[in-house]
């Protein structure tokens, strides 16, 4: 019965997404950022996490609602409080850590992941030191970086044996996508990019944004439609 309510829900939630997608989309078409529905898409991710949680009571479904719990708390930072941007990418950080603890949960070894974790990040801060480019964002930009990419790429290894996981990997190859928007944002005055330019670089951002997070969260409610035997 709880299976069944969970199916509802997350057909539900997928519908609403659509719609909620085709209609942001439509609107940055015409040049208004929706900041409300945009929020909307990721409260309600984690939402359906939450509920994946309760119903299927799988551990890697708590670490995956904790990272949407981060996800939408960095997302009010970015969209509605200006000038936060270290506290954002904090926030975005320990929500990739938590990924991390649910692609362990779902069974990536976690000791090999974490060696390359920090081989990375420690390879990243040496760049940083030499080309003089410290400073507190710097640093966790680099951090959330490394954690970023290797989760993609450990996605990528657990869909070998767990099919659902394609939706995950596809969810970190948007969101990865989603990030290059992003920077080539914050550094559009260096790159001298025309107006035009930025603006569609900035309606992509959402774009890659809004299915990233579905994808993410659609790999670990999935199981639920597994037909019985």
């Amino acid at each position: 019965m709880k299976e069944k309510v969970l199916k509802g829900i997350t057909i539900a939630w997928l519908v609403i997404e659509s719609v909620l997608f085709l209609t942001i989309s439509i609107i940055r078409i015409i040049g208004e950022f929706p900041a409300i529905l945009c929020q909307l898409t990721t409260f309600l991710s984690f939402l359906t996490a939450v509920a994946g949680a309760v119903i299927l009571k799988r551990k890697e479904l708590v670490f995956l609602s904790i990272a949407m719990c981060f996800t939408v708390a960095a997302d009010v930072f970015l969209v509605w409080i200006d000038g936060f941007y270290e506290i954002a990418v904090t926030i975005f950080l320990f929500a990739q850590i938590m990924h991390f603890l649910r692609l362990a949960a779902a069974g990536r070894p976690w000791k090999t992941s974490l060696m390359i974790r920090i081989i990375t990040t420690v390879l990243g801060i040496v760049l940083v030191i030499t080309f003089r480019m410290v400073s507190y964002l710097t640093v966790a930009g680099v951090l959330y970086a490394a954690e970023i990419l290797i989760n993609t790429v450990d996605s990528g290894i657990i869909m070998r044996k767990q099919r659902r996981f394609s939706w995950c990997f596809a969810g970190f190859i948007l969101f990865l996508l989603c990030d290059v928007t992003v920077g080539l944002r914050g550094i559009g005055n260096e790159l001298r990019l025309s107006y035009q330019a930025d603006d569609i670089i900035g309606r992509l951002t959402w774009i890659f944004y809004i299915p990233s997070q579905v994808g993410i969260v659609l790999s670990g409610v999935l199981p639920v439609f597994r037909r019985k035997k």
